[in-house]
Order: C-alpha cells, then sequence, then structure tokens
C-alpha cells in the first residue's frame, strides 16, 4: 500500500524544517530508523544516509531534505526489497522533490516562489527563493531555503550549568539548501531529469546538561600530606 502525503498536507512553518517532523505525525513510521526497522528512505530515488546519534545530538533520516524543497512524500507500507533492496523489508519511504512544471503555469515562460516564516517557540525564521523557466522540451528550476534558529523554550527553571539543568542548553542553527533541476521532455512519455541536490547544517550546542554536579566543599578542609615520593 503506497500512502502519499501531498504539499497541502503540511504547513510552511519555521519550526517544521525538515521531512523529519512531517512523517513524525503519522503512525507507524520511525524517521529515525532503529536497527530493528528495515525500511529503506530515498529522495527522488537516491537513497538517504542513515540516522546520525552522539550523546545529546541527533539526525534523523528526513533531517537530510528540507521541507520547502518538497511537493509530496510517498510511504509504501509492507515488503518493498524488490524494488528498493535489502533495506526495504518493512517498507519505504520516497520523498519526491519540486519540479519546474510545479511552477510554471500553463502559457507562462517562468514561475517565482518566494515564502518567509517565523516561529516564536525557538526563534526561528525561515526564507525560501525558488525560481522556474521553461523553453520548449526543456526546463530548468533552482531553489534555495535558509533557517535560521535557537533552542526551544520548554517550562524548565533551573539554570545551573550542570544535570540538575531543566531549562534548553544554548543551541544556535543554521542551515542551507540547495536544489537544481533540469528536465529534458523530448515525448509526452519520456522525461530525463538532472538533479543537483545539497545540505549543509551547522549547529553549535552547549551541553550543560552533561556536566556533572560539582561536589559540596567542607567548611575546613584539611591540608593534603604527602604519603610517598615517586
Amino acid at each position: 500500500m503506497i500512502r502519499t502525503i501531498p504539499r497541502r498536507g503540511y504547513r510552511f512553518v519555521a519550526k517544521v524544517d525538515s521531512a523529519d517532523e512531517v512523517l513524525k505525525n503519522f503512525t507507524g513510521v520511525i524517521a529515525e530508523r532503529p536497527p530493528s526497522a528495515q525500511f529503506c528512505t530515498g529522495a527522488d530515488g537516491v537513497r538517504i544516509a542513515d540516522s546520525y546519534s552522539f550523546g545529546a545530538q541527533s539526525q534523523g533520516r528526513g533531517d537530510y531534505v528540507d521541507l520547502d524543497l518538497l511537493k509530496s512524500v510517498e510511504i509504501l507500507r509492507g515488503p518493498a526489497s524488490a524494488l528498493y533492496g535489502s533495506d526495504g523489508v518493512a517498507g519505504a519511504v520516497s520523498f519526491v522533490t519540486r519540479d519546474p512544471s510545479d511552477l510554471i503555469k500553463d502559457g507562462r515562460a517562468f514561475g517565482i516562489r518566494a515564502r518567509s516564516a517565523f516561529s516564536s517557540a525557538d526563534e526561528s525564521w525561515a526564507n525560501s527563493l525558488i525560481g522556474a523557466t521553461g523553453f520548449g522540451d526543456w526546463s530548468a528550476m533552482l531553489a534555495y531555503t535558509r533557517r535560521d534558529g535557537h533552542e526551544q523554550e520548554n517550562r524548565g527553571e533551573n539554570a545551573e550549568l550542570n544535570s540538575r539543568r531543566t531549562v534548553p542548553n544554548p543551541t544556535d542553527y543554521r542551515t542551507d539548501s540547495y536544489l537544481g533541476k533540469i528536465v529534458w521532455a523530448p515525448s509526452d512519455t519520456q522525461r530525463f531529469r538532472f538533479t543537483y541536490d545539497r545540505l549543509d547544517r551547522d549547529a553549535t550546542y552547549e551541553v550543560y546538561s552533561g556536566r556533572a554536579v560539582p561536589l559540596p566543599v567542607p567548611p575546613n578542609p584539611q591540608p593534603y600530606a604527602a604519603t610517598g615520593v615517586i
């Protein structure tokens, strides 16, 4: 069974900045892919790297695809190894990026779309610019999205610089996403796509909550005495 999430099924907001956030709203889809989940993830037919996790930082499989560059998400439930390889035992998730035809209206030679959004949850901004043009059997598109944000606030009140901390750790992140496409359609049944896709993400974390709680100092500490000679 294939379930398609069209573009209109989710909103362009600064907080939802990746396909990972979209998939988390659907039952049975685990975007982070634990070792027991054997499903394949790809964008325009190209496989996406596995998730990354180190301490408090993690990167899900959908974090490699920017939300505003997607046209739809197809979810295939059930065995799909014959189509997607050994990773498709449990199913497959396919991200479909935009095409020039999505912006160029009938009778027009070009199309431009610009968006900007702000989220107060993490004080993040998202700005996107997409342009496309068509000439004969050829069409082309360039897209760029920039996202800047900070840690997401919670209801914590303890701001100690150790493991007792309950407020969020200071975080600053920046994401630059690029998508370029050249499409050649020599006939109604043939279509060739040349795609360039890149995502750069920089994040800075101050993991205060990972620091140990300092031991209490006695009121009258005794001086240490040497007990051996090295």
